[in-house]
């Protein structure tokens, strides 16, 4: 059940004081009758009111590099503190997985808007959710439109090497050889350099039709603009949600003409125009510019606290009996402490600009999002939280419906495929 509080009471009290006026000067032949004492009234005390407390969310965003040892350091920064409920994170596949069992340890729910490796809800995790679509379901719809809407037959396949781009590009390559296409390569680049020539030179000769990769626009542009002078001029690079968004357009301009990739930028709608139009005026640069995730990040921050106030306690009676049979205890918020709920990224570094676009995103809604209001101390039980969130449903965002299947998937909503035509991502016909 979720609770509604009222909001501050201001408790005014005015103290009145009286004023004498000087007394009247008796005629000398009378005798003045002597003032009869008396005690002074005693003050009437006005019963105590105890204030009520108002439980602000408060955002948390840690910088792990993307790499599963960062991401390994903030999270067991985070869960060292007991104001700490939720992540809305990680942002990384590789990142992720090294996260998930201390957060399995401490109780601490996670619902990622952007790590899609299928494996990750593999694991049998209780706190880990994503509401991003799946490589399962990103490489399938990629392979699909490769061999069925563009009819390439020979396609060559890329990755970056991690969990994330190596999964995806493995996928992608074993749903085209099933639809009857031939894989002709399969090659990994090193993360971070500048010239990948040797290794387009050598997927070149094998002829292929189409170059998919699995990995992130900051490799994925130098691979587009090397390819023409590599042998590959007028094979079609196909990427992912890794690599669309308007940096990928930036670093490769012409040379990215005919590009494809898959996404889940959503449709518009009232709540999306008026989120575009708050992140637009407070960042400077329009939703989806750094990375295609602002709506799910948004979306994720929302469902999170949607869940915390299904939950909470306020009590000024002591700790409330949930607290007691929840296997994790409860969080205990005091009056004045924040609610806090995180996010993990890259924030600096090649990768920075999707990290900072997820937590700008998730600023946005953990600072609108009303605070929980009550008379005492806030108690979130933990366990409550993590079966909450995994038992979410039809939970209505931007980017789509949020319903958490029993292994945390949560996403109902599905790629979308964009190609770039003069200079602008535009919706692929299917």
């Amino acid at each position: 059940m979720t609770k509604k509080y009222a909001f501050y009471v201001l408790l005014i009290v005015a103290v009145m004081l009286a004023a004498c006026g000087p007394a009247a000067t008796p005629a000398p032949e009378e005798p003045m009758p002597e003032a009869p004492t008396q005690a002074p009234p005693e003050a009437t005390e006005a019963p105590a009111m105890e204030e009520k407390a108002s439980f602000a969310f408060e955002l948390v965003a840690e910088d792990d590099g993307a790499s599963p040892e960062g991401a390994a350091a903030v999270a067991n920064k985070l869960v060292a503190d007991p104001t700490f409920v939720a992540m809305g994170g990680h942002a990384f596949s590789g990142a992720t997985a090294a996260a998930i069992p201390i957060y399995e340890a401490a109780g601490i729910p996670m619902l990622s808007p952007s790590a899609t490796n299928p494996d990750l809800t593999k694991s049998g995790s209780a706190v880990f959710n994503r509401n991003a679509f799946t490589d399962v379901e990103q490489a399938k719809a990629a392979a699909e439109f490769i061999f069925n809407n563009l009819g390439f037959t020979k396609l060559a396949a890329m990755h970056d090497g991690g969990d994330y781009g190596q999964g995806l590009a493995q996928l992608v390559a074993d749903n085209f050889t099933a639809m009857g296409g031939e894989v002709v390569a399969f090659e990994a680049i090193t993360p971070g350099e500048t010239d990948y020539t040797a290794v387009l030179s050598a997927v070149a000769a094998k002829s292929p039709e189409v170059l998919y990769f699995g990995g992130y626009n900051a490799e994925g542009a130098v691979i587009t603009n090397q390819m023409a002078q590599s042998g590959l001029e007028g094979v079609v690079f196909f990427g992912c949600d890794g690599t669309f968004g308007a940096d990928f357009l930036e670093k490769t301009g012409a040379n990215g003409e005919g590009a494809y990739a898959t996404t889940l930028v959503p449709a518009s709608s009232p709540e999306k125009d008026a989120f575009d139009a708050a992140y637009t005026e407070r960042f400077g640069v329009a939703p989806g510019v750094l990375s295609p995730y602002s709506w799910n990040a948004f979306d994720a921050g929302n469902a999170l606290m949607t869940a915390v106030t299904q939950v909470a306690v306020v009590s000024a009676d002591g700790e409330p009996e949930a607290c007691a049979s929840d296997a994790f205890g409860c969080a205990v918020i005091e009056p004045g402490q924040t609610i806090k709920v995180g996010y993990s990224g890259p924030i600096t570094g090649d990768y920075a600009a999707f990290g900072q676009d997820m937590s700008q995103a998730m600023m946005i809604a953990v600072d609108a999002f009303p605070p929980i209001e009550g008379e005492g101390t806030l108690y979130i039980p933990r366990g409550a939280l993590v079966t909450a969130v995994r038992t979410m449903s039809d939970f209505q965002g931007i980017a789509g419906t949020i319903t958490c299947q029993e292994n945390g998937e949560c996403n109902a909503s599905g790629p979308v495929l964009y190609v770039i035509q003069d200079g602008v991502w535009t919706p692929a016909a299917r």
